[in-house]
């Protein structure tokens, strides 16, 4: 997978795109997701980072990763016994080997970030909620892309 215009950052949770670094554990929520049989996929999240200072939102954004060339798509369940409102909290944006079982990532955090923005088609990128739900996808591409309101 070839990451046209962003980079995860070492923590797993943050996103480094548009100038910006955005803070997809605290300041994020996730929306939904939008797969398409053209294989083509899109992972939606709200933005709001506030000023720790003063309260005020200083940046309200709709964001998204948008995959093109999408040979890989797995949702799993989310955990019944957490709140359904930890359903909207990114914990984790990671990459695990294609030979990797889903299962295996369900409660750990164990996958790497890929130093290069170029990844063969032997990885695939995993988005895990703080509800349990992992989101796996392959695509040929990944893009982050602002949303218009």
């Amino acid at each position: 997978m070839h990451r046209l215009n962003f980079n995860i950052s070492g923590n797993f949770i943050e996103l480094e795109a548009e100038g910006v670094l955005w803070k997809m554990h605290q300041q994020s929520r996730y929306v939904g997701l939008d797969y398409r049989v053209d294989h083509t996929a899109k992972v939606l999240f709200t933005y709001n980072q506030v000023d720790p200072q003063s309260g005020e939102t200083i940046l309200s954004q709709d964001v998204a990763l948008v995959f093109s060339g999408v040979f890989y798509f797995e949702v799993t369940s989310r955990d019944p016994s957490v709140p359904f409102d930890e359903d909207k909290t990114v914990e984790t944006i990671f990459y695990v080997q294609t030979s990797d079982k889903t299962e295996d990532y369900l409660s750990t955090i164990s996958g790497f970030v890929p130093t290069s923005t170029d990844c063969d088609r032997d990885y695939h990128m995993m988005i895990r909620m703080w509800g349990g739900q992992l989101i796996r996808i392959g695509a040929e591409t990944a893009a982050f892309a602002l949303q218009v309101k």
